[in-house]
């Protein structure tokens, strides 16, 4: 999958930020600060990209079936096993596995399933911690593959791998915006434009595209807002539900067999596991590193002696080992990562 994430996502060595103010500054591009000389690559990548990426890798393997369009429905026990039934609402199925992954996210049904099943259910019950980031409300407005980042003929053009943020002209913190675009690949690739703000800034108030176009211009007289937004997909943006920053989060237990006798073990990765605001860019990557872990637990557990599903019990045991000090470290570091990003106290910001 290396290959393909190298063409698709954008080489994190390799690509500026440009910060486009709307002082006589204009646009200052820069380098990002290298934590290390010898630190491996990583890759910027959109989230549909990514999961065609994951789609595509599975759907080449023979022994895989992929389901779409299929939501879970319930998970319980049917004699000595037990059944997952999933599906939409005219057509159900049922399945029978002796594993159960939960990668279904921050309000996953499949740990409420581990919480039932459980001599402990608050064992499965998240432990939340407090972060400034929490909270912030988020959405995203979209924008051209290229557009201009300043007025007149001597203008530069936005650059797919380049990653921006566009600050605004208003001194008011309510009313005070900010754009933050990160690289894509795909150069015919829409753009789109993170909008990140407290619960009580007055984006959250407009109430279709007019409004928001009105809000663009007061913030950015600096770009040619009405040639690169068009009141169809401002109005979109303000339709659109927004999105709001978790606190950090994690399961203390992240696995659980169902015992008595019954085939079936679950196992949580992901959101499920851990939950944080995006602040150090770590979800993805934590979420694969929760799978690496699971794998080696694999490897190690099915090298012995025992049938299947008690090599899946140990599996999961040894990957519980690992993972739940893991997924709690994780957390405490996300509550001081880098949560003053957004510009929602910038008295706290300089103390940072």
């Amino acid at each position: 999958m290396t290959e393909g994430l190298m063409l698709r996502g954008v080489n994190s060595l390799n690509y500026t930020i440009a910060r486009v103010f709307p002082d006589k500054r204009g646009m200052v591009e820069s380098v990002p600060p290298s934590l290390s000389p010898d630190r491996k690559a990583s890759y910027w990548i959109p989230r549909h990209e990514l999961l065609k990426l994951f789609s595509e890798k599975a759907e080449s393997y023979a022994n895989i079936e992929m389901i779409y369009g299929s939501e879970l429905r319930s998970i319980d026990r049917v004699g000595d096993k037990v059944r997952v039934r999933a599906g939409n609402f005219e057509k159900a199925r049922d399945f029978f596995p002796d594993l159960i992954v939960g990668a279904d996210g921050l309000n996953s049904e499949v740990r409420k399933v581990c919480s039932q099943w459980s001599s402990d259910p608050t064992s499965f019950d998240p432990v939340k911690m407090t972060s400034p980031s929490t909270g912030l409300k988020y959405k995203m407005i979209k924008l051209p593959p290229k557009f201009p980042l300043g007025r007149g003929e001597k203008a530069k053009y936005s650059e797919g791998t380049q990653a921006y943020a566009i600050y605004s002209n208003v001194k008011d913190n309510k009313r005070k915006g900010k754009l933050g675009l990160l690289p894509v690949a795909q150069k015919d690739a829409p753009r789109t434009a993170n909008v990140i703000q407290k619960d009580d800034h007055v984006v959250w108030r407009l109430n279709d595209g007019k409004e928001v176009l009105g809000w663009l211009e007061e913030n950015f007289p600096h770009i040619p807002v009405r040639d690169i937004v068009s009141e169809k997909e401002a109005d979109a943006f303000s339709k659109e539900r927004e999105g709001r920053f978790p606190a950090p989060q994690y399961s203390p237990r992240c696995q659980i067999s169902y015992g008595n006798g019954v085939r079936g073990t679950c196992i949580l990765v992901g959101d499920s596991l851990h939950a944080f605001p995006p602040d150090l860019g770590q979800g993805v990557n934590a979420a694969l590193e929760d799978i690496c872990d699971l794998e080696d637990a694999f490897s190690i557990e099915g090298g012995g002696a025992g049938d299947s599903p008690n090599i899946i019990k140990n599996a999961a045991t040894r990957y519980e080992e690992i993972r739940a000090p893991e997924a709690k470290s994780l957390i405490h570091i996300m509550q001081i990562g880098w949560p003053y990003q957004y510009g929602q106290d910038r008295f706290r910001e300089k103390f940072w």
